[in-house]
């Protein structure tokens, strides 16, 4: 099977963002870099993303263009994981979590007629200084995985995955919820400028969370920043 990415790798050693770079070749790509100086998180934040220390990837898509796309990617990037070993589960919407710390974050983002995945995967540090409480690698988890090798499972399943959309979507999604440790848990999340406190529900056929208020109302977000309480 052909991979479109594959056939299409923009390796550099140093660039701002992977995900600024893919826009900035506005064509089907995957771009791969061994550092970046402005990683870039949801909601402005910034991911730290050291120089040969992980896995830090965008791919470029301009036939589907869809926000789902954020919660596939963590389908495919957690079965991956898991395969090598780690008890990879998925913190809703958009992190990928070992013992309930990230070691993973995928962000999506759309704009002029497509769509870039940046995917960043955690795999040699040894110390996250003052987020030691909150993040791992795959090194910390005594696990080791070849850069080259992952590159090579990640891109074919993206490729896999856009051929599998729409069509797999129950697929999907019953893995995603499966996988999800938000589901059943108490949570505060931002909701029209307010932080609420809720239990996570259950998760909608739109990858979209469902959560039941202390006030015993149900709201459901597409979006937003998710704490477990209790937990980083």
């Amino acid at each position: 099977m052909e991979n479109i990415f594959k056939n299409n790798i923009i390796r550099l050693k140093e660039v701002d963002s992977t995900n600024l770079e893919a826009f900035r070749h506005a064509s089907t790509c995957a771009v791969v870099a061994d550092c970046q100086t402005a990683g870039k998180g949801r909601m402005g934040r910034t991911f730290v993303s050291e120089n040969n220390q992980g896995l830090w990837l965008s791919i470029l898509e301009t036939d589907i263009l869809s926000s789902e796309l954020t919660a596939w990617a963590g389908v495919v990037i957690c079965k991956i994981l898991r395969k090598h070993g780690l008890e990879a589960q998925i913190k809703w919407p958009n992190d990928i979590q070992v013992n309930g710390k990230k070691i993973c974050g995928i962000l999506c983002e759309m704009k002029n007629q497509a769509v870039v995945i940046g995917i960043g995967i955690n795999l040699y540090q040894e110390d996250f200084k003052d987020l030691n409480s909150i993040a791992t690698s795959a090194k910390l988890c005594n696990i080791f995985i070849d850069k080259e090798i992952l590159l090579s499972e990640v891109l074919d399943g993206l490729n896999q995955m856009l051929l599998d959309y729409p069509s797999k979507k129950e697929v999907y999604l019953q893995y995603f919820k499966e996988k999800c440790n938000t589901l059943n848990q108490e949570i505060a999340i931002q909701i029209e400028g307010d932080v609420k406190k809720g239990i996570a529900k259950d998760i909608d056929n739109n990858f979209r969370l469902i959560i039941e208020l202390s006030d015993g109302s149900i709201v459901t977000k597409d979006s937003g920043q998710c704490l477990t309480l209790g937990n980083p």
